[in-house]
């Protein structure tokens, strides 16, 4: 039997609806590494180079320090 699955709207065997949902879907939720807010996948890279506070930048008075974003302000 298959399955739609309701957020990315693919046609999945009930067999790997699991190993879809947990690995492969576009759609899935995601938790940031660095700031650990969940986000479909599909953004969550999108968030780590533009948004996230907590993503390491380099430091533009130091050039091998590393801080979190929000704090180069």
């Amino acid at each position: 039997m298959i399955d739609p699955y309701k957020l990315c709207e693919r046609s999945i065997k009930r067999m790997y609806m699991e190993k879809h949902l947990t690995e492969f879907c576009l759609k899935r939720l995601e938790p940031c590494e660095h700031c650990e807010e969940e986000f479909v996948f599909e953004t969550l890279e999108e968030h780590q180079q533009s948004v996230c506070p907590k993503v390491p930048v380099d430091c533009p008075l130091a050039a091998r320090l590393r801080l979190p974003r929000h704090t180069g302000d």
